[in-house]
């Protein structure tokens, strides 16, 4: 899905609108298979929007499988921007998901 866009038919796999939020690459801090293995993962993220260190704690009083994603306060924090609300549109396309379903449905 790295290059797709649009809007998946209902009852299929993945189905709804579909949106490329961000794009980049990670770089890890260490061993990822010994992280794992210790429920706690260390990476940075260079993409368009998300930047910086990053770490992944496994949570594990509610279970393996559940792990707590932990931005560090780097020079890419900023406290004052609810970033998922404020940067809502596509790398892409520059839509938000509302707009590029209105714009798959005028198709």
């Amino acid at each position: 899905y790295a290059g797709f866009e649009g809007v998946i038919p209902e009852g299929e796999y993945g189905g709804g609108t579909v949106l490329l939020w961000d794009r980049g690459t990670y770089v890890p801090e260490g061993d990822v298979g010994e992280g794992l293995e210790a429920g706690k993962i260390e990476f940075e993220l260079r993409g368009e929007k998300l930047r910086g260190g990053w770490v992944l704690v496994r949570m594990p009083r509610f279970g393996d499988d559940q792990w707590l994603l932990i931005k560090r306060r780097d020079e890419w924090v900023d406290e004052d921007v609810e970033i998922t609300r404020e940067m809502r549109e596509s790398v892409l396309s520059g839509l938000t998901l509302e707009e590029l379903s209105r714009h798959e449905e005028e198709k």
